[in-house]
C-alpha cells in the first residue's frame, strides 16, 4: 500500500448534470428553472451559432450566457443536449408547470385562489400553497420539505478532477464542464462521506486501496483518479493555527476573513484560491487551520456560499450560521436545506439580532439591505463578530439605501473596532442572475435599475460613520483573478467601482479611519 496526499493544485468542481453546482442547482425546484430557461437555451444557442467572436476569445461576452467552447466541442454539446432533455425530463414539466401556475394566481386578479388548486398540472400539485400579499399581489408558496422529498436526488451529481495551474477557468454560469484527457468525471453524491477522506488526505494521506475501494472505481478510473494525488507529504504549516494573545485576521481574497484566536476559528465566506506558482501572494487551502467552529455565510449569491469550497472544508468545519428562512420563495430557497444536501449536520439559523455566544466572544446577526435587485430575499445577513474585546461588522454586499436601520442597531451595539464592507457598487442587472426564475413579462427597461450592487462612496461613509469603526476596508469586490470563474470582473481606471473605493478610502483615511481597498492577502493582530 502507498499514502497518498491530494495535491495542492487540484481542483475538484461539483456538477450538476455537467454544470457548475450553485446553490440553485441543489434545490429542485430552482434547478428546474434553471436547466429549463438558462441551460438549455444556452446550449440550443451554442448549437446555432458558428460564429467565433461568440466564443472564450471575446471576452466582452464571458459574463453572458454563452458556451466558452469552439465548435470542435458541438458533438459533445448537442449529446449532453439530448441527454438532458431525457433525463431531467421530471424537472422541465416541473418548470412548465411554475410558469402555468404563476400564471394561473395572476390571472384570478384578486379573486378566491381556490379554483386554482384544481387546474395545476401534476407535477406541481401538492407541492405550493397559492397566495396573496396584503397588496394583492399574488404568488406561490413552495413547502419546500415536500419538493426536497419526492423531487431531490442525486442522479445527476458528479465530481470533476483538474489540475489549475494559473487563475483561468472557465465561467460557471455559461459553460457546461465536459471531461476530456484533462478533466476525470466520476459519479459522486455531494454528501458522500468519502469525499472527507479525499479532501482530509491533502494532509493526513490515504492510502491507495482506499481510494479505490471509496468510489467503487475499476482499476483504470483508480489509476486516472491517482494522477491527482502524491506520494510526496505536504510540507508542514505551522502557522495555520494561532496561539498568541488577543486575535489574528488573516483576508483570504474577495469576501473570504479568518479571525483566530487561541480557542476558537471563524471563517467567512469560504471561497479560496488554491496552490499553484503565482505572481501575486496569497493565502490558499494550505493556510486554514484544522478545525474551523464556526463557517459564516453572509448570503446565498456563488461568491459568498460556494458549494466547492463549502464540501472541500466540510470535514474541517463544526458549525455553519447562517440567515433563517422558510418563507417557500422560489427566489429564496433555505440555505440550510441545502447546506443538508451538500452534508453539513450542525448548521445554525439566525433572526436578525440574533447573538451566538462563542468562546472568548459572540456572533451577532445585523440586517443585509439590497444587493439582491429588491427580490424578498431573506438569506442574508451582515455579521457581527466580537473577540477578545474587538468587534469585527461584515458588512459583505449590503447596499445601504436606509442609514436609519443602522442607526438604530447602534443604539444598542458597541462600536465596531474594525469594518469590512462590500463596494462592488455597479453589479449586474436582476436578469443576470435571478431571469430564469422570473415567470411572467415584465418591463425590462424599469427591471434594469435593479441591480446586484453593494454600497457606493456616499452609503458606504454613512455606515462607516454609524457603526463607530476605527478601521474600514473594502472587499467583496472580486478583484483577484483566481475568482475570474465566478466573477468575470475586469475592472479599468474608470470603473465606478474602483472610483467609489478610493473616494471612500480616501477619505477615511483623512479623517482618522485606517482603511485599504484589499487585494491578495493581508494579516493583523489585535489585542
Amino acid at each position: 500500500m502507498t499514502t497518498l496526499y491530494l495535491k495542492k493544485n487540484v481542483v475538484v468542481e461539483p456538477l450538476c448534470s455537467n454544470w457548475y453546482a450553485w446553490s440553485h442547482l441543489i434545490y429542485p425546484a430552482t434547478a428546474a428553472m434553471h436547466i429549463a430557461y438558462r441551460h438549455i437555451p444556452i446550449m440550443e444557442r451554442f448549437l446555432k451559432n458558428s460564429d467565433e467572436r461568440l466564443t472564450v476569445q471575446n471576452q466582452k461576452f464571458e459574463s453572458g450566457p454563452i458556451v466558452q467552447l469552439d465548435q470542435s466541442r458541438a458533438q459533445e454539446i448537442d449529446k449532453l443536449l439530448e441527454k438532458t432533455r431525457r433525463e431531467e425530463g421530471t424537472l422541465l414539466r416541473l418548470a412548465q408547470a411554475i410558469r402555468d401556475a404563476s400564471d394561473g394566481v395572476q390571472a384570478e386578479q384578486g379573486k378566491t385562489l381556490e379554483p386554482v388548486y384544481h387546474r395545476l398540472a401534476p407535477e406541481i400539485k401538492g407541492l405550493v400553497e397559492l397566495t396573496y400579499d396584503l397588496n394583492f399581489s399574488a404568488g406561490l408558496r413552495f413547502i419546500e420539505p415536500l419538493v426536497y422529498q419526492d423531487l431531490y436526488n442525486t442522479d445527476g451529481q458528479s465530481l470533476a478532477f483538474s489540475f489549475v495551474n494559473n487563475d483561468q477557468r472557465p465561467f460557471i454560469l455559461g459553460t457546461p464542464r465536459l471531461p476530456d484527457a484533462n478533466n476525470f468525471h466520476m459519479k459522486c453524491a455531494f454528501d458522500s462521506a468519502a469525499l472527507d477522506r479525499v479532501f482530509r488526505s491533502q494532509i493526513h494521506g490515504i492510502e491507495d486501496s482506499d481510494l479505490q475501494a471509496l468510489f467503487g472505481l475499476t482499476d483504470a478510473a483508480a489509476a486516472t483518479l491517482m494522477e491527482y494525488f502524491t506520494s510526496e507529504a505536504p510540507a508542514a504549516r505551522p502557522q495555520r493555527d494561532f496561539d498568541g494573545e488577543g486575535v489574528r485576521v488573516r483576508y483570504f481574497g474577495h469576501a473570504c476573513v479568518l479571525l483566530q484566536t487561541r480557542d476558537v476559528n471563524v471563517l467567512i465566506d469560504p471561497l479560496i484560491s488554491y496552490g499553484y506558482d503565482s505572481p501575486i501572494p496569497r493565502y490558499t487551502y494550505e493556510d486554514l487551520p484544522e478545525r474551523l467552529d464556526y463557517v459564516i455565510l453572509t448570503h446565498a449569491h456563488q461568491d459568498h456560499f460556494s458549494v466547492e469550497n463549502l464540501i472541500k472544508i466540510r470535514h474541517r468545519t463544526s458549525n455553519v450560521v447562517i440567515a433563517r428562512n422558510a418563507k417557500g420563495n422560489l427566489a429564496d430557497p433555505s440555505m440550510k436545506r441545502v447546506l443538508g444536501k451538500l452534508g453539513f449536520t450542525s448548521v445554525i439559523e439566525v433572526d436578525e439580532l440574533d447573538v451566538i455566544d462563542i468562546a472568548g466572544g459572540a456572533i451577532t446577526a445585523i440586517p443585509f439591505l439590497g444587493e439582491h435587485a429588491d427580490l424578498d430575499v431573506l438569506t442574508k445577513m451582515a455579521y457581527s463578530v466580537q473577540l477578545a474585546g474587538k468587534h469585527f461588522l461584515f458588512a459583505a454586499d449590503s447596499n445601504n439605501f436606509d442609514n436609519a436601520i443602522y442607526e438604530r442597531v447602534y443604539r444598542h451595539l458597541p462600536a465596531a473596532d474594525v469594518l469590512f464592507i462590500g463596494m462592488e457598487c455597479d453589479g449586474g442587472p436582476l436578469n443576470w442572475l435571478y431571469g430564469p426564475l422570473i415567470t411572467r413579462e415584465h418591463n425590462k427597461e424599469a427591471t434594469r435599475t435593479r441591480t446586484l450592487s453593494g454600497s457606493d462612496f456616499g452609503k458606504a461613509r454613512r455606515l462607516a460613520q454609524e457603526c463607530g469603526c476605527k478601521e474600514a476596508y473594502v472587499y467583496s469586490m472580486g478583484q483577484e483573478p483566481w475568482l475570474n470563474y465566478i466573477m468575470n470582473i475586469n475592472y479599468t481606471e474608470e470603473s465606478l467601482q474602483l472610483i467609489e473605493s478610493d473616494k471612500f478610502v480616501a477619505d477615511c483615511n483623512a479623517s482618522g479611519v485606517k482603511s485599504e481597498r484589499l487585494f491578495g492577502r493581508a494579516e493583523w493582530f489585535y489585542q
